[in-house]
């Protein structure tokens, strides 16, 4: 299962792992743009061998990298990663076949809806919503809105270049001077 987060390289690295890993005879499903926690929870959920999250987090956006999850939802520790890359790097190890891709976005929505039945009423509730343009630009405001509160939402238009850039929580001054 791979997802990414919204900065420009994250469609060409998706590519490249996914068209590796295809040729070595996986099959991978692609979630397109989504959380970290995202991936564990659907890793877990849907059984997968192994989740990536293609993301550097609260980086700039010219950097990048690669997290991974096994089918628990947890990542993986050093050794876990290091037999990995003894698979993906030992042609011996390779399956006979090439394996398949799949779409596999229309499940986010089940991921939506558990985080909404894990949240609370917030009708009455004002929330200003700082989305920083990365993975959770449109599924933190919706889930938001649907728990009931007016939501104010902001840095919420990434470009691939401007997620986390003088936003999100690397920059806290930038919502504070929206709540003061």
């Amino acid at each position: 299962l791979i997802g990414r987060d919204t900065r420009v390289s994250g469609p060409e690295l998706e590519q490249l792992l996914v068209e590796s890993l295809t040729m070595m005879g996986y099959d991978v499903y692609r979630v397109g743009v989504v959380t970290t926690p995202g991936i564990s929870w659907l890793t877990k959920k849907f059984k997968m061998d192994f989740g990536v999250v293609i993301s550097a987090s609260h980086n700039p956006y010219q950097d990048n990298g690669i997290k991974l999850f096994d089918r628990n939802g947890f990542k993986l520790n050093t050794s876990e990663e290091k037999k990995i890359e003894k698979i993906f790097y030992d042609y011996r190890l390779l399956l006979c076949e090439k394996g398949d891709t799949f779409l596999f976005e229309a499940e986010i929505n089940q991921y939506k809806n558990f985080l909404k039945d894990k949240g609370v009423d917030l009708r009455g509730f004002k929330i200003i919503l700082d989305c920083a343009n990365g993975a959770a630009y449109q599924l933190a405001p919706q889930i938001f809105l649907e728990l009931g509160a007016e939501v104010v939402v902001m840095n919420d238009v990434p470009s691939g270049s401007n997620i986390n850039a003088r936003c999100g929580a690397v920059y806290p001054e930038f919502l504070k001077s929206k709540i003061e």
